[in-house]
Order: C-alpha cells, then structure tokens, then sequence
C-alpha cells in the first residue's frame, strides 16, 4: 500500500480486515461507549487517530430501502451541543447532558412551542448525528427540519437523508435516532449573528420542530460523526462497494473510532444487524 498521501507508513499500525455486524444502526448515540463503532486506535488514543481506509463493502440488512455511510466519529472535545429557542433566537449550552449518561432524557430535543430545537456546533465540518432518543415525542402535525451556519445565518438544508422524523405525524421514538446529510459547499463557521450566545468560529447544525409536540422528545445523549461515501436509497440486502484501487484514503483527522450507519427511514435494526467489512487501519 504506497504513500501517496505523504504519510510515513511507520507511523501507522498494521492494516486490519474488520468484518463486523451492526447491532446499532450507527453507534447508539452513547459518548461513553466504544462497542458500537468498527475500530479504535490500538493504543487507546481517543483522538487525532487519523484513520484510513482502502476497502469497504456495506450490506444493508434492515429489511428495506436505506442510507449507508462510513467514516469517523468526532472527540466530545471537538463538538458543544444545547438547546434553540427560536422565538428570541436564543441558544442555551447543554453539552454536558449531551455527552454524558448521567441522567435520563436530559437534552430536551425540542418543546411544546413551534420551531423550538437544538443545536450542534463543532471545530470541523460534521454530517451524521447519532440521538439516543429516550422520551418519545407525539405531535399529529410536527415534522422536524435542519439548518446550517451559513453568512451569519441559518439556511435550510436540502436532501436530508435520515430516520429523523421528517414528515408530519411522524415522532421520536424511544430508540437511535440518525440525523444525516451531504455537508453544503456554502457551509462556514458560525459569526454569532445566528443568534444570542451562539459560539462563534463553529460549524453549526440546528434542528426545529414545525409544530408543537406534546410530550416533547429528549435523548439522553448523542455522537457526532464525519461519514463519506454516502449512498441514498441503497436496496435490502444490497452492497454499496468501496474499492480504491490499491490506494487508501485518510479520513478527517480528528476522528477517535472508525464508525458506520445502515439505516432505513422507520430506523429499523434487525436482530441480526447490517455488515460492514473494510480495510483500515490507524495512527500506530
């Protein structure tokens, strides 16, 4: 396997085969846990690992039509997450309950007041959101939509790719949640114009219900992730193929664990679960 990409080989471990099947449908949204993703770094380093990838092979296994991906999940050092009030355009920082286990249902996901959400901010640009829903939400009309930083505002995302409740009626139900998406070109860091106490230098995402739910969903908890090599509406039992050709591709650098989504747009994880089999290996 050459350099092509200007990395010595000697500061790499060995490349692995992994051949895993999913059980969650990415890694179950839990910050303190590493059984759900496909590889961590050897040593136990949990960040900056800089992983590469020369092979994948993704079986959708989920008993319909699904969205694939593979790639990184970010540090919690790397991401703050909290709640938008979209009546003062206000943010309120909650990232402890974001990343910890500590208590049930403590990162309210939106309210019983229209538009109202939360948001997610981080150093690099990021495209997966793993909610470890805990509080189901009922609403007949509520559908949730996604917004990104964009000139000192937020703009609607297009061509979300998700089992986030997306269409009216539909709600959070108490399982993984998967929040998916192809990052803009126009997407840049964050001025502080978004709104009050938005953080400033950081790519954002914030996610609003259109219309009141009641109960309101909450996760206990949620992951942020770097995917590539997306692929939409990937058949039952279908295989999305990455081959490079003898090359390998450094994914971002930041990444802690190698990490995947299978998902279809009810969330659905079977029993037996997707899999994933891929070449890769880690800073040594």
């Amino acid at each position: 396997m050459g350099t092509t990409h200007g990395f010595n080989a000697g500061d790499f471990g060995r490349w692995q085969t992994l051949d895993v099947g999913m059980s969650k449908t990415c890694d179950g949204g839990d910050p303190t846990s590493y059984l759900h993703v496909l590889m961590t770094q050897e040593r136990d380093v949990r960040a900056g690992s800089k992983f590469q990838l020369a092979y994948a092979a993704i079986q959708n296994r989920t008993g319909a039509a699904a969205f694939v991906g593979i790639g990184v999940r970010l540090p919690i050092a790397a991401w703050t997450a909290g709640q938008w009030v979209h009546a003062t355009t206000t943010y309120t920082a909650d990232t402890t309950d974001a990343q910890d286990r500590t208590g049930a249902g403590d990162f309210p996901l939106e309210t019983t007041t229209i538009n109202d959400g939360f948001c997610v901010f981080a150093d690099r640009p990021f495209n997966c959101l793993s909610l470890d829903v805990s509080t189901a939400s009922v609403g007949a009309a509520t559908e949730r939509s996604i917004f990104y930083s964009a000139a000192g505002a937020w703009k609607a995302l297009p061509n979300i790719a998700t089992c986030l409740p997306q269409t009216a009626g539909q709600n959070y139900a108490i399982q993984e949640h998967i929040a998916l998406w192809v990052p803009p070109a126009d997407w840049v860091v964050s001025t502080g114009a978004e709104g009050t106490n938005v953080p400033v230098g950081k790519y954002g995402i914030n996610i609003r219900a259109s219309a009141a739910a009641t109960p309101a969903g909450a996760a206990d908890s949620l992951r942020v992730h770097r995917l590539y090599w997306f692929v939409e509406g990937l058949a039952d039992n279908s295989i999305a193929s990455i081959e490079l050709g003898g090359m390998y591709a450094p994914l971002e650098l930041a990444g802690e664990a190698l990490t995947a989504v299978v998902v279809n747009t009810a969330g659905t994880t079977p029993a037996m679960g997707s899999r994933v089999t891929c070449l890769a290996r880690a800073r040594g």
